[in-house]
């Protein structure tokens, strides 16, 4: 795994943010492609971290997703790099399009042409959503069965399936029922989207996985 400069994080965000097309979920996909599989910045564990964190919080996914990014390739002055580079050119793309579209909108050609825009973003996000899911769930039959099924709500009920629910309590049991069982170790282990670290202590370890267990509701003798 190869570390970046600050400045190819920033020119890449740049970019990303000038042409990232297709929604939170293209945006995401194309991280993994371009930090995980074609640069090798990142590993595939520190993203799916981040891609679970990014999920499970509230906010924008993809922009949360990068800032994480940036902090993992740099520390802090990359995630402040990656805020400003990552939100700059969409910032100024929709100032302008706001007020050309204000100014312009009852012009048939400017109809015409977010009409035409419609099906090509829902394509892009249907194709990014497949990509990742393939690479992310893998042969997790269970994970793809939630996935389907969460997609099935989508369509039938015309609302995100997360947005059903609310993420916070689960987060907060989670860390909660984590500390209890192991302190701060616990509460990070046991935290949705996080997985257990070998450890040098196998009583941590045996604590770490007890913590894990209770949140995912699998049935684990937690005697020590």
């Amino acid at each position: 795994m190869s570390a970046p400069t600050l400045w190819q994080i920033v020119r890449y965000f740049l970019s990303l943010g000038a042409t990232g097309f297709g929604g939170p979920v293209a945006l995401a996909h194309y991280m993994r492609r371009d930090l995980v599989e074609k640069r090798g910045w990142l590993d595939e564990a520190a993203y799916e971290r981040g891609l679970a964190i990014a999920t499970a919080c509230p906010g924008p996914m993809a922009y949360q997703l990068g800032v994480y990014c940036g902090y993992i390739m740099h520390g802090i002055p990359g995630a402040l790099a990656v805020a400003v580079a990552f939100a700059l050119p969409p910032f100024i793309i929709v100032t302008v399009i706001a007020a050309l579209y204000e100014r312009f909108a009852g012009a048939g050609i400017v109809r015409g042409l977010f009409y035409g825009i419609g099906p090509v973003v829902v394509a892009l996000i249907l194709r990014a959503s497949l990509n990742l899911g393939r690479k992310t769930l893998k042969r997790d039959y269970a994970a793809w069965s939630l996935a389907l099924i969460a997609c099935a709500v989508t369509i039938a009920l015309r609302r995100d399936a997360i947005g059903l629910i609310s993420p916070g309590p689960v987060v907060i049991t989670a860390t909660f029922v984590g500390y209890a069982v192991d302190g701060f170790a616990g509460a990070v282990a046991a935290a949705p989207g996080s997985s257990c670290r070998p450890s040098s202590s196998p009583s941590s370890q045996h604590r770490c996985s007890c913590a894990t267990a209770a949140i995912r509701g699998s049935r684990v003798s937690c005697a020590a």
